[in-house]
């Protein structure tokens, strides 16, 4: 069994709304059981096949404002990290458990949500047999990378 630690990822040129990454971990997009979610991850968390993997959804309110929405955990084959966001492009409210997104970042998630890509992924898992990755995904599991 292999274990590595999960880092959230490295970025030379944002200019973003919060000077530091939060303790509890980093933001992410991701797919869980077929819908994308906004998550919160553990920096400490093992990639394995075996291990469980503990998340906070936030659910989307407002334009750029997410709501902490609950605490689950996952098995790795349920959830899929489609793209960890800087630190620097999010403002967490630990007080009242608000996320704040940059504009962009709200424009990636848009597109990831975007139903035309879905009936493209659809489409390449009949042709192809797997699900293509999307952008850079070092925080997949193994068993995520075999679908």
């Amino acid at each position: 069994m292999t274990t590595a630690v999960l880092t959230a990822p490295a970025s030379n040129n944002y200019t973003g709304l919060d000077d530091q990454p939060t303790k509890d971990g980093y933001f992410a997009f991701a797919r869980i059981q077929g819908e994308v979610f906004l998550v919160q991850a553990s920096y400490a968390t093992p990639v394995s096949a075996l291990t469980a993997v503990d998340v906070k959804v936030f659910r989307h309110e407002f334009i750029s404002i997410f709501r902490f929405s609950e605490y689950r955990t996952l098995h790795p084959s349920d959830i899929c990290i489609l793209e960890p966001i800087d630190h620097h492009l999010t403002r967490y409210e630990e007080e009242n458990e608000t996320v704040f997104l940059a504009r962009n970042v709200m424009e990636r998630m848009r597109k990831l949500t975007d139903p035309r890509w879905g009936y493209r992924v659809h489409t390449q898992r009949l042709k192809h047999g797997h699900v293509p990755r999307i952008g850079t995904l070092p925080l997949m599991t193994q068993r995520s990378l075999q679908r």
